[in-house]
């Protein structure tokens, strides 16, 4: 036997190794790809689409039509297509509801080298589309309805409810949760689902003082810069040290936990003492965890009953108020963009807080000119010139000044020397 035919067998023993698949298996395999959000998003937006075709006495089988065909029902639908309600879609709603179709004419089976957004093909369906968004903008409904932050007086009854704590089981899981949420501020049931037993851990700053930090960054896309997954710090003397609870949670889980998050047991007081294990070795499922803050918002009472993503909206508009910037908060948040974070307080807050700061900080004479046959007595905290010169001096009057009227005059500033 040759050398080329000893080569020439090695190869086929090694090919026996690899395995067969189908051809439906390497479509699956494709479409796995997608994170399943993006697949649930992308069923929403062609189930629209078949629906209005249905409503219309049309044949719902639009992958297969050419594409003129298909430019002429999309350029109808966009105009046309109403919620359930017989309401227009937000325009967060309609821009999903192209890119899902797009995305589902590129998935297999049907891979079309389309593209809905830019092809010059669907040039008439996409300015109708552009005119929808534009309607919409005019009505106000280009704003995203982010979920409410927890307002002062709830977060005091949160705290002071018994809700959380370290005296159940039960509460102490719930202040675990409520910690790490507002701390770190993530997003998504399956990230909470997923956090292995030993995904924070423990650690000490330069100067001594210890943090908690998230060493579990997620799977696959959902995964995050380990540099923006933030720190809870300890707060030595404070009965409600999220550090401590965290610890405390932790050493009551049982032993090789199957996740991190585990359903409490009924424990007597006085098994609390002695019972090392406070918790079943049966993990939270992803709803009962996406439930978490409308249960809290029951037990305690509180004004409105909050979502899961409330607490994120807490964090953001915590940071805001101590005086952070739009960048300082991406770094905790993970948000990609200033947009993104100023949609959560609305970007006028943010706007308003910045022009009012840069007035407060730079020092003007306040020149008020009213016409010279205008009759006025100086008002408090201001003195008259020449009968149609009122002088507004920031030297004399300190802190916010409020109630002077001068009507009839015009606004001249003068830099203070």
């Amino acid at each position: 036997m040759t050398d080329e035919h000893v080569a020439s067998d090695e190869l086929l023993d090694d090919a026996r190794w690899h395995v067969s698949v189908t051809e439906e298996d390497l479509i699956g395999l494709e479409e796995e790809r997608n994170e399943k959000n993006t697949r649930k998003q992308t069923d929403w937006a062609v189930n629209i689409l078949k629906q209005w075709l249905i409503e219309k006495g049309k044949d719902d089988k639009f992958e297969s039509i050419s594409v003129e065909e298909l430019n002429g029902i999309l350029r109808e639908f966009y105009g046309t297509v109403r919620n359930h309600d017989g309401n227009t879609y937000s325009i967060s709603s309609y821009k999903s509801i192209r890119a899902g179709l797009n995305r589902h004419l590129k998935m297999p089976p049907h891979s079309q080298q389309i593209c809905l957004m830019q092809d010059k093909e669907f040039s008439s369906a996409n300015n109708v589309f552009l005119g929808v968004l534009k309607i919409l903008r005019k009505q106000g409904k280009d704003e995203t309805n982010h979920h409410p932050p927890v307002n002062a007086d709830d977060l005091r009854k949160i705290r002071t409810s018994g809700v959380l704590g370290l005296h159940t089981p039960l509460a102490l899981v719930n202040k675990v949760w409520f910690d790490l949420q507002l701390h770190f501020a993530k997003r998504g049931r399956e990230i909470l689902r997923d956090l292995p037993p030993d995904a924070f851990v423990i650690k000490r700053d330069p100067n001594g003082r210890r943090y908690a930090v998230l060493k579990y960054t997620g799977k696959r896309r959902s995964r995050e810069d380990p540099f923006k997954l933030g720190r809870m710090y300890d707060m030595p003397g404070d009965a409600n040290c999220p550090v401590i609870s965290l610890e405390l949670y932790i050493s009551k889980l049982p032993p090789e936990p199957p996740a991190f998050y585990l359903h409490p047991l009924k424990l007597t007081p006085e098994q609390l003492h002695v019972q090392p294990v406070w918790y079943k070795r049966e993990p939270m499922g992803v709803n009962y965890l996406g439930s978490m803050m409308p249960r809290i918002s029951i037990a305690a009472r509180l004004s409105q009953r909050y979502t899961n993503h409330s607490l994120r909206t807490t964090t953001v508009r915590l940071l805001c108020d101590a005086g952070l910037g739009a960048r300082e908060i991406m770094a905790l948040t993970g948000h990609r963009s200033e947009s993104s974070i100023k949609n959560y307080l609305g970007a006028a807050e943010f706007q308003y807080r910045a022009w009012s700061d840069m007035l407060d900080n730079v020092g003007f004479n306040y020149i008020y000119t009213a016409p010279s046959s205008a009759e006025h007595e100086p008002q408090p905290g201001t003195s008259a010139s020449t009968g149609n010169i009122v002088t507004l001096n920031p030297n004399v009057i300190s802190g916010k000044i409020s109630r002077i009227i001068l009507p009839n005059c015009v606004i001249k500033q003068e830099p203070l020397t």
